[in-house]
């Protein structure tokens, strides 16, 4: 090979191995849990997420909307979530005008026309959905819950199971079903026993799910509980249920009772370290009994960035020993959290969930502007200091291909064919192309991260 050659080879090489090394040098850590959201309004205007998370700097998997049986399926709305890069996530309340459905009534066929009108409709979907069909339904705040309405824990099996194979008896195949329990009182009645005594059956079900507050002191009746203190007994119940993966459909903190930033550090932590099992969450974000949005505080916006970004960096707190028969207060987490995103109501006591009316001027408080001292923009961490390492490579790969393009133009490659040399010009062009958008891309995000916004 004539030296004019080995030098564009060499080039090449050189090229490509920028090109292909740069997600190694660039990529940033992330915690391995899926981060979704419900915001009101958003399920009529998704811009109210997209907005959230580019000013947050993150990517929510999925976003959340509540529906009744009173309502119709929209397929826009569904739509709508996925064209902004969501997938839709519906929690499918089973009950009309707050007067919940009886499980027998479903079964027996009452409720046909409307189930099989709604599969349609989801149906026509070209993509994926995810339905929580009739969540908390161990509670005693949920109107179609057991106890209510003559549902018990056997006919709540039968009901779950007709609901999915009307779906699959109209093709429907693009809904991914979750059966999502409330966390487990601590002093749980013996209206339905465990999760195992109500749970449809692993071939009715895709993802286990839970739902979990800490209220803090926010009510008179509730304590400051840990991540840990409010999740543990009740996950380490439920993946013995069936072998699936969990996703947290309903989760946040109040600032009220000790600190909200020290409590999302904690729970990315804790995911991290202590659920396997679980493969997301989604945030409730919402003003609504108490402060539960992620923008409550710059602390803990400050602390939801960094651990969505893995870099929690604070000890998580060591409540792995405790029982669900020692907690801190015997009446904790039994009040209901009434979240099915019904109007805005400042009373803890149990009320039915009757409009599903969320305001969409309930949008977050802006975040706070940033300067070049301020939490976010001093918080460096290894893979930030990759970012000019990346850019380096980026550099040294558009050279290479310039000095291809070079020899081509001076006829360092005479000896090759004219087809060779349009397709080493072609694929320069290409390389250096795409090499400059990341270059651009990483060096957008670097002056972000210095600026802090």
């Amino acid at each position: 090979m004539r030296r004019g050659g080995v030098y564009v080879v060499i080039a090449l090489i050189i090229s490509i191995l920028g090109t292909v090394l740069v997600p190694l040098f660039s990529a940033q850590a992330k915690t391995r849990v899926e981060v979704s959201i419900f915001h009101p309004g958003a399920a009529y205007n998704t811009g109210l997420v997209t907005s959230l998370q580019q000013s947050l700097g993150v990517q929510f998997t999925s976003t959340k909307w509540y529906q009744d049986w009173a309502t119709a399926f929209d397929p826009s709305v569904a739509n709508a979530m996925h064209a902004a890069g969501f997938i839709p996530e519906l929690t499918w309340e089973p009950q009309l005008n707050g007067v919940g459905v009886a499980y027998n009534d479903v079964i027996g066929g009452s409720y046909d026309s409307y189930i099989t009108q709604t599969a349609l409709a989801v149906k026509s979907l070209n993509h994926t959905i995810r339905i929580s069909l009739a969540p908390e339904m161990n509670t005693d705040w949920t109107p179609w819950g057991i106890g209510k309405q003559g549902n018990t824990a056997d006919n709540h099996k039968l009901f779950w199971r007709h609901v999915v194979t009307k779906f699959r008896d109209a093709g429907v195949t693009n809904v991914r079903w979750i059966w999502s329990a409330n966390v487990r009182p601590w002093n749980a009645s013996a209206l339905y026993g465990s999760y195992a005594n109500i749970f449809p059956g692993s071939e009715y079900v895709d993802y286990l799910g839970l739902d979990g507050y800490n209220w803090g002191t926010s009510q008179s009746w509730s304590v400051w509980q840990t991540f840990r203190e409010v999740f543990e007994s009740s996950y380490n119940e439920l993946v013995g249920v069936a072998n699936k993966d969990v996703l947290i459909m309903e989760i946040a903190s109040t600032e009220i009772g000790g600190s909200k930033a020290q409590w999302i550090s904690d729970m990315f932590a804790t995911l991290e370290s202590s659920f396997p099992r679980v493969k997301g969450f989604t945030w409730f974000n919402i003003n609504k009994e108490t402060d539960w949005r992620i923008t409550s505080s710059e602390s803990a916006t400050t602390s939801f960035i960094a651990g969505y970004k893995g870099q929690s960096s604070t000890t998580t707190t060591n409540s792995s020993t405790q029982s669900t028969t020692n907690k801190p207060s015997s009446t904790a987490q039994t009040k209901p959290a009434n979240n099915s995103a019904n109007q805005v109501q400042s009373t803890p006591e149990p009320v039915a969930d009757p409009a599903l009316e969320i305001p969409v001027e309930e949008i977050p408080k802006p975040l706070p502007k940033k300067t070049a001292g301020s939490l976010v923009a001093t918080q460096t961490t290894a893979n930030d200091a990759k970012i000019p390492l990346a850019n380096l490579a980026i550099i040294l790969a558009i050279i290479a291909n310039g000095l291809v393009l070079a020899s081509l133009f001076v006829n360092r490659l005479h000896h090759l064919s004219l087809k060779k040399k349009f397709f080493l010009i072609g694929l320069g062009l290409v390389d250096s192309v795409y090499s400059a958008r990341q270059l651009r891309h990483r060096q957008e995000n670097f002056y972000r991260k210095i600026r802090g916004i």
